[in-house]
């Protein structure tokens, strides 16, 4: 009797165990996709991550993110998890999509065949793009944008957004990019408050 519960206790120790490693795998993973970030001449940088919870709650009206390369940039110590409300925030991010989808989300509308600006080694790389995100691009993509669509699809204070419809990627860079389906709040000089519900959008099947 005492052995069996001896072997129950092990068993039971043996699996704690590798739930533990598991999760310090999961973990280490998790720290591996997201760099630490680190200060650029009084600014903050994330470096290149490929994390994709931030990209889906900013740009899920895309559909389905198969792949996702991203660096973002604002002034401020390195302590601010958030930065300042006035101060504004650079992401650039490299969106391969679900083949297909691009073709979907275009639909009819007129595209604009418009080159990629240069990419630096610059932080805010605005007007540029970031050095780390160029092995990400497809090399021999031929971008265009959608003015009609891109207002529908990002929410930000100014953004660019380029498409490579062959290769299904996205290239979007904004400033202060937040989620499109976000309520947006705004309280007048009286301290009135109006909340502005956006537009729904169905993301083409």
């Amino acid at each position: 009797m005492r052995r069996a519960v001896r072997v129950k206790v092990f068993l039971a120790v043996g699996g704690l165990v590798a739930a533990v490693g598991a999760v310090a795998l999961v973990d280490r993973a998790d720290r591996a996709s997201r760099p630490e970030i680190t200060d650029v001449h009084g600014w903050q940088t994330t470096g290149l991550r490929t994390d994709r919870d931030p990209m889906v709650t900013r740009f899920h009206r895309f559909g389905e993110l198969a792949e996702a390369h991203w660096v973002s940039s604002w002034r401020g110590s390195s302590r601010d998890l958030v930065p300042y409300q006035d101060n504004r925030y650079y992401l650039t991010a490299v969106l391969r999509l679900t083949p297909g989808r691009v073709a979907r989300l275009f639909g009819t509308r007129p595209t604009v065949a418009t080159p990629l600006p240069g990419f630096t080694d610059a932080v805010p790389a605005d007007p540029g793009l970031p050095g780390e995100l160029a092995p990400h691009t497809p090399g021999a993509a031929a971008w265009v944008t959608v003015p009609e669509l891109e207002p529908l699809l990002v929410r930000a204070r100014q953004s660019r957004t380029y498409f490579d419809p062959a290769d299904d990627t996205v290239l979007i860079a904004g400033v202060d990019v937040r989620d499109p389906d976000e309520p947006v709040v705004t309280v007048d000089p009286w301290g009135n408050t109006t909340t502005t519900t956006p537009s729904p959008f169905a993301v083409p099947s």
